[in-house]
């Protein structure tokens, strides 16, 4: 699993550089909200040599959902807080995909 700490180490020296050339003194891409999913994201790792990969992936989603204020209790909450995550959505934003969301017939 060393590969794995590597790669993951790697990671996070990429994700501190994005948008380095702007203010090379700090990591614009890596503000509070952005540190936060990278450091949960970090933290579910740390199970992977006692969890499935899928136990590892909706875990982080549960832990996401927590952070939004998202509801956990049924699989249509995980399908939502699946498609937040990956819309990145937050604040206003997240309510307009939720309204959206809401607006959805079963069949869609």
């Amino acid at each position: 699993h060393m590969a794995c700490k590597v790669y993951l180490l790697q990671v996070v020296g990429m994700v501190c550089g994005i948008r380095g050339d702007e203010q090379p003194e700090c990591p614009l891409f890596l503000g509070a909200r952005n540190a936060e999913m990278l450091i949960t994201g970090l933290d579910v790792f740390r199970h992977i040599e006692t969890s499935s990969p899928q136990a590892i992936y909706w875990n982080f989603i549960a832990i996401r959902a927590q952070q939004l204020s998202l509801s956990t209790r049924s699989a249509e909450d995980f399908v939502f807080a699946r498609l937040a995550c990956l819309t990145r959505s937050h604040g206003p934003q997240l309510r307009q995909v939720e309204e959206a969301w809401k607006r959805l017939s079963h069949i869609e």
